[in-house]
């Protein structure tokens, strides 16, 4: 944005003459900012002693209930009775799932929508030995299956 000579706000601003500061403007300025910057530190300070005060409250409190709750011999062995039930019933899970897949037919569900489903019998493949790599450099043909 340019401005014209005859611009009144220019003219205006030409034509204040220079102000000087006060005696000891600087050291008022320079004393106010210094009082400014203490009560800074000091509120920092308080915020910084409030925070520490709530932490070691809060530990404290911590501690306290911790101690207050510490499980009985009792508590302790029924959680292990309760641990080593569902252990149990994990691994009769685990067995029954393992008893299915032994005489499941394996398939290979490839897709498929409302009318058509397109599986993969698998048991000609599975049934086959694997070829044995004969070096490191070896690879598998899936054709050779």
């Amino acid at each position: 944005m340019t401005h014209r000579a005859d611009d009144p706000l220019q003219r205006a601003l030409h034509d204040l003459q220079g102000t000087h500061a006060s005696p000891g403007f600087t050291d008022r300025v320079m004393e106010g900012l210094a009082r400014r910057q203490a009560r800074r530190r000091a509120r920092n300070q308080l915020t910084l002693s409030a925070a520490t005060a709530a932490v070691l409250a809060l530990m404290v409190g911590v501690i306290f209930v911790n101690r207050e709750t510490e499980p009985t011999r009792a508590e302790l062995a029924n959680e292990a009775r309760l641990l080593l039930q569902e252990h149990a019933r994990l691994e009769s899970d685990f067995e029954a799932l393992r008893a299915d897949t032994r005489d499941a037919v394996p398939v290979l569900y490839l897709g498929g929508d409302d009318d058509f489903d397109l599986v993969l019998d698998l048991a000609p493949i599975i049934a086959q030995p694997v070829p044995a790599a004969t070096g490191a450099t070896d690879t598998l043909d899936p054709y050779e299956l």
